[in-house]
């Protein structure tokens, strides 16, 4: 579930029942697809990852990322917007179980970069660190028996310029969390949350 108060007063909720608006005390269920994360884009539109991947503005266009024919179900898990309007793309790109991730670069609805995709990873978190450089909440994972297990939770520095991604593990508690995420406060430290720390 996400919520995004937007500059014009609405707040934007959406779940994996779909996408609702508030506004002058009114809500109103704008689509019923499954949407995790949201953005405002400069111009005042919404940058939507789930399911399915969109942009909102006065209509919707959906968009689909090179190189995941025959992957089934696709999904954004996260998104980050640079100033200049680009978005970053956290991708699950493998599923049934295991996960892969990828990440993905567009620019004016074009894509422009593609990070290596990483097999047997899923993703939570996505803060920038620096340019070029990004913090992942990563979880390993591993099929035995046709089920798929977390064997650990991990923090991973991606350096997108080197297609680099250095993984730092987290303590043995944590790989019964359902899922956490990151937060990088002001002065560079890298805060991370989960549901059972």
């Amino acid at each position: 579930m996400a919520i995004l108060p937007a500059q014009d007063g609405t707040v934007w909720i959406a779940t994996t029942n779909g996408l609702a608006r508030y506004r002058n005390g009114q809500v109103t269920t704008v689509s019923k697809e499954s949407f995790y994360k949201l953005i405002e884009a400069p111009g005042g539109g919404l940058w939507l990852g789930g399911n399915q991947s969109a942009y909102l503005d006065t209509s919707w266009t959906y968009y689909s990322f090179a190189g995941d024919t025959g992957q089934s179900y696709p999904y954004a898990l996260s998104l980050f917007a640079e100033q200049t309007g680009a978005i970053w793309w956290l991708l699950s790109v493998g599923r049934p179980s295991p996960h892969s991730i990828s990440l993905r670069h567009t620019s004016s609805g074009s894509e422009t970069y593609e990070f290596p995709r990483i097999d047997n990873y899923s993703g939570t978190g996505f803060r920038q660190a620096q340019e070029g450089r990004f913090w992942l909440g990563v979880s390993e994972e591993k099929q035995v028996g046709g089920q798929t297990y977390v064997v650990a939770r991990s923090i991973g520095l991606l350096d997108t310029t080197a297609s680099h991604l250095q993984v730092y593990r987290l303590p043995e508690e944590w790989e019964t969390s359902q899922g956490y995420g990151l937060l990088q406060d002001r002065t560079g430290l890298l805060w991370v949350f989960g549901d059972n720390t």
